[in-house]
């Protein structure tokens, strides 16, 4: 059975845990050929050589121009060009308005929110070259709301909605499509650290699994499939557009 995306030249952030792990292995399975960039050497790259043949590692910091101008250019030169972008890579530091040091403000929006809008301008002339192309940028439920704790992260979301309305509605007529995919909470490391900033994280975790019509986080590789959908031709007609899979979370005022 051929896949959705077989033979789709693929570049994934932030691949070696979580989403982005998770997406490259839904990626894979799809038949797309993936190269999951990461900063981590010692754990993004036995995240790919587990995924088989079809899964390569690039070292690359989205936080440093440099890194992705190498990284882009290895995977152009070595496929030819690239079908699928999906921005993954994300810090997250709790913090308010007032309380968060600067230098985690200038490293999540260095990542988040400067890293996806340096690697999408990476990837687009050869995109626009070829007349087609996907981007997929990994935002959250926290780019349509906010956490007053997680003050920096929630503005880089919400500003990654609008980059992906931007890209999509620029370059659209050339054949790019860009869309966001917005997570609720789920079960991956970075969760996990914030999770672990409570006095009982086990009790706090229940607590917010309750709030979820589904009672329950999300599992990595269901967001993953959904990236899959995204970058694939069943979702031709998708685009500037935001997939939200937040467990029904977002669809009540609060229950009583």
């Amino acid at each position: 059975m051929v896949g959705r995306l077989e033979g789709r030249v693929s570049v994934v952030t932030g691949v070696s845990r979580g989403i982005g792990r998770a997406t490259a292995l839904a990626m894979v399975n799809e038949g797309a050929i993936v190269y999951g960039f990461s900063r981590e050497v010692a754990t993004g790259g036995p995240a790919m050589d587990e995924l088989g043949q079809a899964a390569h590692f690039v070292r690359c910091d989205i936080s440093v121009p440099e890194d992705i101008t190498a990284a882009i250019a290895e995977v152009i030169a070595r496929e030819g060009r690239i079908d699928v972008l999906v921005n993954n890579a994300a810090l997250q530091q709790p913090g308010t308005v007032l309380d968060a040091p600067l230098e985690d403000f200038d490293a999540i929006v260095n990542t988040n929110l400067r890293g996806t809008w340096l690697m999408c301008r990476a990837v687009l002339p050869s995109m626009l070259e070829r007349g087609s192309g996907v981007i997929v940028n990994v935002s959250s439920t926290l780019g349509l709301t906010s956490d007053p704790e997680l003050a920096i992260y929630s503005m880089t979301k919400a500003g990654i909605l609008n980059l992906t309305k931007a890209i999509a509605c620029t370059y659209g007529p050339r054949g790019i499509r860009a869309n966001a995919m917005c997570p609720a909470d789920v079960n991956t490391e970075i969760n996990l650290e914030y999770l672990r900033t409570q006095p009982n994280p086990e009790a706090f975790k229940a607590r917010l699994e309750r709030e979820y019509p589904l009672r329950r986080f999300a599992e990595p590789i269901e967001i993953g499939r959904s990236i899959a959908f995204l970058a694939s031709d069943d979702a031709s007609f998708v685009t500037g557009t935001t997939l939200v899979a937040d467990g029904g979370v977002s669809s009540r005022f609060y229950e009583i």
